[in-house]
């Protein structure tokens, strides 16, 4: 049995509204069935590669110390850069 959950209102309405033509479909969020399944295949490795990933890390974690230190979470005399 498989189940259908219905499309995200807000996103639909935006692709439906937006120059038509300018979206090949609705998109991976709002797809079911074999096309989310396509979708996601052509997702998924490109997000899931080391290469990129190790690209964004360094930025993330700086973002991270820093709301840390904003926070409260992490003391000031911390070995981690703010």
């Amino acid at each position: 049995m498989s189940f259908l959950r219905p499309p995200n209102e807000a996103d639909a309405l935006y692709r439906s509204m937006n120059t038509p033509g300018r979206f090949l479909n609705e998109g991976v969020v709002n797809a079911n069935g074999p096309l989310w399944h396509e979708l996601r295949a052509r997702l998924t490795p490109p997000l899931t590669n080391r290469a990129v990933l190790r690209h964004f890390v360094g930025g993330m974690n700086q973002v991270n110390n820093k709301a840390a230190y904003r926070n409260g979470i992490r003391k000031k005399n911390s070995h981690l850069e703010p």
